[in-house]
């Protein structure tokens, strides 16, 4: 008989803990589940106070994400698989080798590939370094995914997604090349820093564009940009000449 591998969830909602754990005992027989914590300081020492092979972990927590909890824990045996309710497309921050990830609502086929990959990784005794792993994940979030504050909680949006910014005295409004938007609860200068790309021009006190998403650079009345969506931003005197040299026009 095959032995069952100990696990911990970790979800600061209790009925994602329940429907995980459900699903745990109809699919994977062989997983028992020996613990849950609502946040990620008694997670944290639950994983410290039991040897388990894996911890089913929520990304986002009310005192302190997943991935925050890991960095203070730093070296530990078990495996690590996120579950998370945020989009697929900021999910690629966390497709990393020994790290799996389980989209919520969960899916059956999901839940049994991501278990098979720890069983596999058990039986050929693969372990994996967590400080290299959390490196790597920060370096893949630095270089495409922002977490930016909303009225509820983050949002991660994908950095190459931007067309633009729109500030507002303490808000920020982010719009996105699908025409979607969200508002921030921060100024524009404090959302340019937490996005980090070099890719956002600020040409005028409330607007940054994304610099590939222009379509056209207008020279009259006063000069403005017409973006890539038709929308019409005007550039400041004192932004012009930065905006230009760096655009390399003449």
């Amino acid at each position: 008989m095959k032995p069952k591998l100990k696990a911990l969830i970790i979800d600061d909602e209790s009925r994602c803990r329940s429907s995980l754990k459900k699903q745990l005992e109809w699919y994977c027989e062989h997983i028992e589940v020996i613990g849950e914590a609502e946040n990620a300081a008694a997670g944290k020492q639950l994983i410290l106070s039991n040897q388990v092979d894996v911890v089913f972990l929520d990304i986002d927590m009310p005192d302190k994400t997943g991935i925050e909890m890991l960095k203070e824990l730093g070296e530990i045996s078990s495996y690590i698989i996120f579950t998370t309710a945020y989009d697929v497309y900021a999910i690629q921050a966390f497709k990393v080798n020994a790290i799996d990830y389980l989209l919520k609502p969960i899916l059956e086929e999901d839940l049994v590939d991501a278990v098979r990959k720890i069983e596999r990784k058990k039986r050929e005794d693969t372990l994996y370094d967590v400080a290299d792993v959390l490196s790597r994940i920060e370096k893949t979030e630095k270089e495409s995914i922002a977490a930016v504050p909303v009225k509820d909680g983050f949002q991660f949006i994908e950095k190459k997604s931007i067309l633009r910014l729109e500030g507002d005295g303490a808000y920020c409004k982010i719009y996105f090349d699908n025409g979607g938007k969200i508002l921030v609860s921060k100024t524009m200068k404090k959302v340019i820093e937490l996005i980090d790309s070099h890719e956002l021009v600020r040409v005028h006190n409330s607007h940054t564009i994304h610099i590939k998403k222009i379509a056209k650079y207008i020279k009259t009345d006063g000069g403005y940009l017409i973006l890539k969506d038709g929308s019409q931003i005007p550039m400041s005197r004192t932004k012009k000449t930065d905006f230009l040299q760096r655009l390399s026009f003449s």
